[in-house]
């Protein structure tokens, strides 16, 4: 695995250098240290994560084309503009 060295400073101003992973190196090779990998209790779960906002997705194949659906997409995205902008 291949490693970098990273220099930092002392509390008294001298020099040093520690080794990490390379994040690439890593990721290519499927591995995660263990300090990046959170227990269960420390995971978000989706039941803490904050309500949706609802926002419509806006297909722009129906909005540009000349189809029977496009009047529906364009009112979509009209409302879209004006409750979020």
């Amino acid at each position: 695995m291949l490693n970098a060295a990273v220099p930092y400073k002392e509390g008294d101003g001298s020099s040093k250098r520690f080794t990490v992973p390379i994040v690439q190196e890593l990721a290519f090779n499927h591995l995660l240290p263990e300090r990046y990998i959170r227990s269960e209790n420390e995971r978000p779960s989706l039941s803490n994560t904050p309500p949706q906002i609802g926002i419509p997705a806006i297909d722009m194949k129906l909005l540009l084309g000349e189809n029977d659906c496009r009047p529906k997409e364009m009112e979509k995205l009209a409302m879209a503009c004006h409750k979020f902008f």
